[in-house]
């Protein structure tokens, strides 16, 4: 069951950027807890259990990939949507990041610099999705 206000992993090297974004984030109606690492980001993933990441593709200890891989390797049971952000707008490496998205099973890769609106709109969007997939998940566990 979805929060009423969701919580929201924000995780970019950009500590700027990082503030920004939070800060618009929650007057929009998120809580946001942050990290401006890769290792820092499965801690504070690990520690929060946020409804929702959004993630730096390129950043320092481990990548926004690696990370995405550990949420879901950890934290399989319930499907929590992840969002990459990369500043890399060329085709070719959109597309290839697009790929690398599906291949680590995130659910949508934004190109920086993205307003508030349009990273809430996405943060919305994969939250209903991801309400919807984890109510068909059948139950597992013993009888």
């Amino acid at each position: 069951m979805l929060r009423q206000r969701p919580t929201v992993l924000l995780a970019d090297d950009d500590i700027g950027f990082t503030q920004a974004v939070g800060i618009r984030l929650n007057n929009m109606g998120f809580d946001v807890v942050t990290a401006n690492d890769g290792e820092s980001a499965k801690r504070v993933f690990d520690n929060a259990l946020p409804d929702a990441v959004l993630l730096d593709v390129d950043m320092p200890g481990s990548d926004g990939f690696a990370v995405c891989q550990h949420i879901r390797d950890e934290h399989g049971a319930v499907r929590v949507p992840v969002i990459f952000l990369t500043g890399s707008d060329a085709g070719i490496i959109r597309d290839h990041l697009q790929g690398l998205t599906l291949a680590v099973d995130g659910d949508r890769c934004l190109i920086k610099p993205c307003g508030g609106e349009q990273l809430s709109a996405a943060i919305w969007q994969a939250l209903a999705a991801s309400c919807s997939s984890n109510q068909k998940r059948p139950e597992t566990g013993s009888a």
